[in-house]
């Protein structure tokens, strides 16, 4: 039986989504990336990845490519 994961690390999390370790850790620590504590363990829930990802791809610039502003909350991206 597969089991689909519910929680990723922010390393793994930075690595599904092709960010950098750091820049993740910063999503998370923004806000932008909900996470969940477990003793002194991040975990950021995969839905969420997935509802970031979809959230940006649909926020494209003019040139096409997706636009990732660590710390700026998703309202402010919009105007």
């Amino acid at each position: 039986m597969d089991t689909e994961q519910l929680l990723v690390t922010v390393p793994k999390a930075a690595v599904m989504t092709d960010v950098g370790r750091s820049t993740g850790y910063e999503l998370v620590a923004s806000g932008e990336w909900p996470s969940v504590k477990i003793g002194r363990s991040i975990r950021v829930p995969v839905e969420a990845l997935r509802a970031w990802v979809e959230r940006r791809t649909r926020m494209t610039n003019p040139a096409g490519g997706a636009r990732l502003q660590v710390g700026v909350p998703f309202d402010e991206l919009k105007k």
